[in-house]
């Protein structure tokens, strides 16, 4: 729930609807229902390979192999200490007891909080995730990060949940097909 991702004619990749579920996810935050309430940050290098101005003659959304796969080239986000990679004021942070930041390495995207895109460079997270843990994500985007990040934790953690009034996506038809695949694995969709 970074700037970039939410503030309207401002965030450099701002997603539909991200806005707007900033008070639900602070519901959750604030149900008493948690032990522990962790963030997850895309902490990106200005020359992220993942940034279209990173390659002559692309532009954004257009797609390159990388070694680990077929990689989205986004508008430049999230950068280390800018203001697009803030987490919203809006989200209240301060029942935060980790933060986990991502992206970091600027040869390997990342997605999940739990893997960069490479699927075998851990963040860490998996390690502070009991096994009988339930744990509950929100967030955006529900069909890149949000949905890679409840994938993974089902290396991790038994009882993963997404709940639906916390999460938004870049398009309706690819958030629609993730939460589809996150069913078929074994994710919980609590509406």
């Amino acid at each position: 729930m970074q700037n970039d991702f939410i503030v309207p004619e401002r965030g450099t990749l701002v997603v539909p609807g991200a806005l707007d579920i900033i008070s639900n996810i602070n519901t959750f935050i604030h149900s008493r229902e948690y032990d522990v309430i962790l963030a997850c940050q895309d902490w990106h290098p200005v020359n992220h390979k993942s940034f279209y101005t990173e390659w002559n003659g692309k532009n954004p959304f257009d797609q390159v192999e990388m070694p680990y796969g077929i990689q989205t080239l986004w508008p430049v986000h999230t950068v280390q200490g800018s203001w697009g990679a803030e987490i919203h004021n809006g989200i209240d942070q301060t029942k935060f007891k980790f933060l986990i930041r991502k992206g970091m390495n600027p040869e390997i995207d990342s997605y999940s909080a739990f893997f960069e895109n490479d699927k075998i460079t851990a963040t860490g997270l998996g390690s502070l995730i009991p096994r009988n843990a339930q744990l509950d994500c929100v967030g955006v985007a529900t069909d890149f990060c949000l949905g890679s990040t409840a994938l993974d934790a089902l290396k991790f953690c038994n009882n993963v949940r997404v709940l639906a009034k916390g999460i938004a996506g870049i398009t309706e038809e690819s958030s629609a097909f993730m939460l589809e695949e996150l069913k078929k694995s074994g994710v919980t969709i609590v509406t």
